[in-house]
């Protein structure tokens, strides 16, 4: 099949559109020159039209709400089937990032797109809430490289005898500050935050971070990482004895895939896709958000007990490599695009949603 992509570029678009390409199929992928930026919305609609028009894909695949408008009002005017991976809607978004044109966009495309992809079934619920059709919504989780991020191979050296590397946005609501809060009653360890972004917000939350593990007297114990490149971070990963990812609010299950893939426990929130990844018992263990206290009883527990690190650990690997893998994840999300490719496309373009990229 011959199949558009339109998203910002992260490396989640990259694995899954050369998993895509290794199946047989030929992927274009088109990104906004301002990922987010509504005003840049028009001049990504004319480009999308103008590539569509000589030369149409069979289906459309949209990630995000301000792409899923762009390519979902150039492909219903050329009659193009749409696929919408909305990635978390902004009703469970964090308050920063909801806006009353989010909202209503994304309750347009629910209601006009071909088929919707949702990550987890928690997101497929919320999807139907606010107006998806059943039978017009799958769920597919993101995926992660199981040949890049392994359990063997190099490991970053540490100073102490145990390590935690904590992961996600340099936010508030990331959980970061109820990390460092919990590490001065965790003896020998060592707290390594890899954050997901590098700008002005998570300078801000840095210097936050930095001030709280003076205050509890763990600075020399808390290492701010900076932006991780993606081929240091398998050691990186690998180096620690768990894994942190504790958003109060919706998130990817990315980062903690990753982990999972190189064979480390992890302790994660159950929200957004993190609930269904990391499987309580299991793989890791689910703390409630803002709860340091749990925190710190269930990460004293996990590295007093090398044999459960190691359990969970075993059986994280097989869930990454089972039910994550880059090709099981673009098989899933090909059959969408078969069946969404032999059915006619029938709705015409959402009349608000054209006047809010016209304007």
């Amino acid at each position: 099949m011959k199949i558009a992509m339109v998203s910002a570029r992260t490396h989640d678009l990259v694995d899954l559109s050369e998993a895509l390409r290794r199946q047989g199929h030929e992927v274009d992928v088109h990104s906004p020159s301002l990922p987010g930026a509504v005003p840049a919305l028009g001049d990504l609609v004319a480009e999308l039209e103008a590539a569509w028009l000589t030369a149409p894909p069979d289906v459309v695949h949209t990630h995000s709400w301000t792409c899923g408008l762009a390519g979902s009002l150039a492909a219903r005017r050329l009659g193009l089937p749409v696929v919408h991976s909305s990635g978390g809607l902004g009703t469970a978004a964090a308050p920063a990032d909801r806006s009353s044109d989010r909202l209503d966009v994304e309750r347009a495309l629910v209601r006009e797109v071909a088929h919707l992809i949702a990550r987890c079934p928690g997101e497929a619920a919320d999807l139907v809430l606010v107006g998806a059709q059943r039978t017009r919504l799958s769920v597919v989780p993101p995926g992660v490289d199981t040949e890049v991020f392994v359990p063997d191979g190099p490991r970053a050296r540490r100073p102490l005898p145990h390590r935690v590397v904590a992961l996600g946005e340099l936010v508030p609501h990331s959980g970061f500050r109820e990390i460092v809060a919990t590490l001065s009653t965790v003896d020998d360890t060592e707290l390594v935050i890899v954050p997901d972004q590098a700008d002005d917000a998570g300078a801000r939350e840095a210097r936050v971070l930095q001030a709280m593990a003076r205050e509890r007297g763990v600075a020399k114990r808390v290492v701010l990482a900076g932006k991780v490149s993606r081929s240091s971070l398998p050691a990186l990963l690998r180096s620690a004895d768990v894994a942190l990812d504790l958003p109060w609010h919706d998130r990817s299950s990315s980062a903690v895939l990753a982990a999972m893939a190189c064979g480390v426990p992890v302790i994660a929130t159950p929200v957004g896709a993190l609930h269904d990844a990391v499987v309580d018992g299991v793989t890791g263990r689910h703390v409630p958000p803002r709860s340091p206290g749990v925190l710190a009883r269930a990460l004293r527990s996990l590295l007093g007990n090398e044999v459960e690190r190691f359990e969970y650990g075993v059986a994280g690997r097989d869930r990454a490599t089972t039910r994550y893998s880059w090709e099981r994840v673009a098989a899933d999300t090909a059959r969408v695009y078969e069946h969404v490719a032999s059915a006619p496309v029938v709705s015409p373009a959402p009349s608000g949603a054209r006047g809010r990229a016209a304007g």
